[in-house]
């Protein structure tokens, strides 16, 4: 059965379903402010769902469908956004919304995020995700701006995150700080359940993006 994620939203917010062109099904993860550009305000994602092949085909006016493409397909009143640009070495990019109201609370949670901090190995994050929902998970191990989690339980059947979720951010439940950048997760045949991304500050550094107007 599909998510009620995947479904048009007149309203968009962090935790919907989203894809570009070319991408598969992705997440919104943020509602940011392009410091570049008079704080317009954008969705981020990741470089994979957002830019892919559009910035090398089309600069400036790159379309971003919501619902994702895979759910509706190319529709033009669909067109919530266009790509602005990205950083692929952490895999995050910002496209300007165009069309639809917006909120920044994340989807089915109380989540408004509006600060960030560096993720550290034990710490405790949740996401909202298109595919897999709500789940938590604890940050196993932190190279430099790569992030790696782990479930928080041992229940072999728990998923943290599958395709569909890239583009999603790992924040403190507690503290509503934004740690993480989710971009993906294990082979779906794989049993040892974990899930990589990059640090939220290096990603807002990268782009030049503000969490407030």
């Amino acid at each position: 059965m599909s998510s009620p994620r995947n479904n048009r939203f007149e309203i968009i917010q962090p935790g919907i379903s989203i894809s570009s062109k070319f991408s598969t099904n992705g997440t919104i993860g943020l509602i940011v402010y392009d410091l570049k550009n008079n704080n317009n305000p954008c969705i981020l994602s990741n470089w994979h769902i957002i830019a892919r092949k559009g910035y090398y085909v089309r600069r400036g006016k790159w379309p971003i469908y919501q619902p994702g493409r895979a759910v509706q397909g190319k529709v033009s009143k669909n067109i919530i956004a266009e790509y602005v640009r990205h950083h692929k070495g952490t895999d995050s990019a910002i496209a300007k919304i165009i069309s639809r109201d917006f909120e920044v609370k994340q989807y089915e949670t109380n989540a408004i995020i509006t600060s960030t901090r560096i993720p550290k190995k034990g710490d405790i994050v949740e996401k909202s995700g298109v595919k897999t929902g709500i789940t938590r998970a604890v940050i196993d191990k932190v190279n430099g701006s790569r992030v790696k989690m782990i479930p928080i339980t041992k229940d072999p059947d728990y998923e943290i995150s599958m395709s569909g979720d890239s583009g999603s951010i790992w924040y403190d439940p507690k503290t509503m700080e934004g740690l993480v950048l989710h971009n993906h997760g294990e082979n779906s045949k794989s049993n040892n359940e974990r899930a990589w991304g990059w640090s939220l500050v290096t990603v807002m550094q990268k782009l030049d993006i503000s969490l407030t107007s």
